[in-house]
């Protein structure tokens, strides 16, 4: 039968295996007032329905009655009004911090994402304040920040960024790095993400490769995309299966045929990396040279394949059949319209194994740390390793 597996979103941190560290030590999200009062306000705030703003009006009434807030309130409550987009409340409490300079570095995580709502050039206009503060920035200063340049695809504000950081000084880290090259890799500069690794001072891992990869893909470059996977394989970096989507993506781009297909693949069994099934949803929407997404499949579609693109898919399909792997909308889509039978298991052939920590399966995570900054994180659903 297959494995159930839990949703992301409703799994703790623990059950991933997951620890995220800013400098010396954990962040740690739990906060506390001394006042019993104030205390039961912050509970308030982390109640269930409060971040999307269920109690605002009551909470927000209630924390301007206090006439000296403790920095943890004060912390919860940027953090809250930032979660349910508050913004000129937010602004407002900010001034007051400012003005009896009780701001603290951890608010100015949430303060750099809730300017990010308004302009990014305001959210980076938050980290001079915070030197005007006397306040020296962080690493979860930074990933706010790198999380708003990502999102508005904002390559040459991730670039500045890394380069005052580095003026400043700022250790970087593998999570760090990867964010940067994320943003970078989305503009589909490849050179750019690559000088990235040049410059690097911390370990090198897969995912930085993977954004190089991210980055041919974008871009279209099949010729880039396999001389990154020689070059990870030089730096004692395995390829995984995201590595080889990507790689597959750029092909697809690049328009490349079966031949460049197949010498992936021939990589990818070389270096004993399982499929999952988005890579199989992607190698099918190579071959159909269709979207994976919005898209209706018709019979004329395929009827009008070249013989050789259907001998490829249906391929592709018994492949799926004899992985175990769970058949996405797609596939199922596919296989119905090109009519393939599942193989039937020889008497002394045993049935194909399940799922299990042998047989990679990585997702992509993209989740908030201990102190508001978006993460991302790649989970093996097989092994629950992360990277």
């Amino acid at each position: 039968q297959p494995r159930r597996v839990v949703p992301l979103a409703k799994m703790s941190r623990r059950q991933l295996g997951l620890t995220i560290k800013t400098g010396a030590e954990t962040t740690d999200s739990r906060l506390s007032c001394t006042d019993p009062e104030q205390q039961k306000l912050l509970k308030e705030m982390f109640s269930k329905g409060a971040a999307q703003g269920h109690n605002w009006d009551k909470i927000y009434e209630a924390y301007g009655q206090i006439s000296t807030p403790e920095p943890a309130l004060s912390t919860a409550f940027l953090s809250l009004a930032e979660k349910c987009g508050k913004i000129k409340e937010a602004f407002d409490v900010y001034a007051e911090l400012r003005r009896r300079k009780e701001l603290t570095v951890r608010m100015y995580s949430d303060m750099i994402r809730i300017a990010g709502r308004v302009h990014s050039a305001l959210a980076h206009a938050m980290l001079a304040d915070m030197k005007v503060s006397r306040l020296d920035p962080n690493p979860p200063n930074y990933l706010a920040l790198l999380e708003i340049y990502k999102k508005e695809k904002d390559a040459a504000g991730a670039r500045t960024l890394w380069q005052q950081m580095r003026q400043d000084s700022v250790q970087g880290s593998e999570v760090m790095l990867c964010s940067v090259m994320s943003v970078i890799a989305k503009s589909g500069d490849v050179a750019g993400a690559e000088a990235l690794l040049l410059e690097a001072d911390c370990p090198i891992i897969t995912a930085h490769f993977n954004c190089c990869l991210d980055a041919c893909h974008v871009a279209g470059d099949a010729d880039s995309a396999f001389r990154i996977l020689e070059e990870m394989k030089a730096a004692n970096c395995s390829p995984d299966v995201i590595s080889y989507n990507s790689a597959l993506g750029a092909i697809d781009r690049a328009k490349g045929g079966k031949e460049e297909r197949d010498r992936l693949l021939q990589d990818m069994e070389k270096n004993e990396v399982q499929p999952n099934e988005l890579f199989m949803e992607r190698h099918i929407a190579c071959v159909l040279r269709i979207p994976q997404q919005g898209v209706k499949l018709t019979s004329e579609l395929i009827d009008n394949l070249p013989e050789e693109a259907q001998s490829e898919a249906r391929e592709v399909l018994q492949k799926m059949d004899a992985s175990g792997l769970r058949y996405t909308r797609l596939l199922r889509e596919v296989k119905r319209l090109l009519t393939v039978d599942s193989p039937a298991p020889q008497a002394d052939e045993p049935p194909p194994l399940p799922l299990s920590a042998e047989r990679t399966d990585w997702v992509k995570v993209r989740r908030k740390d201990d102190a508001g900054s978006m993460i991302e994180y790649f989970w093996d659903r097989g092994s629950g390793l992360t990277q």
